[in-house]
């Protein structure tokens, strides 16, 4: 079920699967740091509220480029508020561009041992789902 849909973006929540899928738009190039920063800070709470255990984000159409700044942010403040909230594993549909691929990864592999045994990468959507499911 469609829970919200932005500007930016849309999240879905499956509750069969405790899933919540964040599909990210190819207009968040127009996105702000600002903005950026405030969805990284409220869905995790979005996550808590409907219990999900399991996040897929799919960025592939992402286009804002995450700078260093925020890469830090999201390794010291968002994914630990994450795990807290009962988060067991994240897979990401990574975007074609390589410039916002590495960015994002950056901001995942400085986490520690156990949030990158949570966090995979993907091509797609399916292969990501069965990871999550399984």
């Amino acid at each position: 079920m469609e829970i919200i849909h932005e500007k930016y973006r849309k999240l879905v929540f499956e509750p069969s699967l405790e899933l919540l899928s964040i599909i990210w738009f190819e207009n968040s190039f127009s996105m702000t740091e600002d903005e950026y920063t405030g969805f990284s800070r409220t869905t995790p709470l979005i996550a808590g509220n409907f219990k999900a255990k399991k996040i897929l984000m799919n960025m592939k159409d992402f286009k804002f480029v995450v700078v260093p700044e925020i890469q830090d942010a999201l390794n010291k403040e968002v994914i630990p508020l994450y795990l807290k909230l009962g988060i067991e594993r994240f897979a990401f549909v990574v975007p074609l561009d390589i410039f916002v691929q590495v960015a994002l990864q950056q901001a995942i592999d400085d986490s520690n041992d156990y949030v990158r045994k949570q966090i995979k990468y993907f091509d797609d959507d399916e292969t990501a789902r069965k990871w999550l499911i399984e």
